[in-house]
């Protein structure tokens, strides 16, 4: 029987060494009977690593699954379930042109079926992520902020064109005493201070607005690539649905064979080459058919 406390002391000390993999591995396949609870063990052990013991745990499920392929297919099952999940955890670029040559080497060694394996992919890949969520409070706080500093400028500019307009040049003619003279280089002092503080304004606003607009399209990025996420399972999960379908029907004309004794469960059972006679006219259903067939 498989023990939890032993597998994880076991994954805890895993190693990258090609010996401690493999020691690991053997002694992994004895289990293959219990091969989804120790994938259970295996992913809370997966979610708690750093990153690189993330990834002697991938090469661990690496050595399982090629050693176990035909001898117990039961891990390929069980990892194929919680494997895409786990690899959209991996954010590290360098650790993500490693998993995507593993990748490559499982499809082209058929482990895992098509679509288990593009679901990885897209996952491991950066469109792929559903894990950034959209920071909306963060870009309505971004607009506030830019509210604010355009209010100030508003103000600055308003003192500004006063001030302006009692240092225009032309009135530096009019001056007549030291007194006129000292008012007029106090005001011209004051406009500068108030000009200095609008080109501040000004920037700051600038730079808020490039901050604000960069927020804009990460929001933006990030909402198409949930929606290709999405799609991408929407497909996934319609192609499930169609073979649940077919599956059905092939078990209803079955069970109409019995009923109409066709079926004497001796030698002259009828073959899957007459089963699927029976339900081609029913083969080709578009998504809208099996839908209202899965709801019946």
């Amino acid at each position: 029987m498989l023990s939890k406390d032993t597998l994880v002391s076991l994954l805890g000390e895993l190693t990258s060494a090609q010996e401690s993999i493999e020691q690991v591995s053997a002694w992994l396949q004895q289990y293959k009977e219990e091969a989804a609870d120790a994938a259970i063990i295996w992913k809370s052990c997966f979610l708690e690593a750093s990153k690189d013991k993330k990834l002697n745990l991938l090469y661990l499920v690496n050595d399982v699954i090629q050693h176990s392929k035909r001898k117990a297919p039961q891990f390929v099952e069980a990892f194929g379930h919680i494997l895409p999940k786990c690899l959209s955890l991996c954010r590290d670029h360098e650790q993500k042109s490693q998993i995507q040559r593993m990748l490559d080497i499982w499809e082209s060694r058929e482990l895992f079926q098509k679509h288990v394996i593009s679901a990885m992919k897209y996952n491991i890949d950066d469109i792929g992520m559903l894990n950034a969520p959209v920071d909306l409070p963060d870009l309505m706080k971004a607009v506030d902020q830019l509210g604010e500093l355009e209010s100030l400028s508003a103000d600055v500019l308003t003192k500004l064109s006063i001030r302006l307009d009692a240092t225009d040049f032309a009135n530096a003619f009019s001056v007549t005493s030291r007194k006129e003279g000292n008012k007029y280089a106090s005001d011209f002092d004051e406009t500068a201070s108030f000009l200095e503080q609008y080109c501040d304004c000004l920037s700051n606003q600038s730079k808020k607005r490039i901050e604000m607009l960069q927020k804009v399209n990460s929001t933006l990025y990030q909402l198409e690539k949930d929606e290709e996420a999405l799609n991408h399972l929407d497909r996934e999960y319609k192609f499930k649905q169609s073979e649940l379908v077919r599956t059905r029907k092939a078990i209803s004309a079955q069970l109409l064979m019995v009923d109409e004794g066709m079926v004497d469960f001796g030698d002259d059972s009828p073959n899957r080459e007459e089963i699927e006679n029976l339900t081609s006219e029913e083969e080709d259903v578009d998504i809208e058919g099996i839908e209202a067939s899965a709801n019946e």
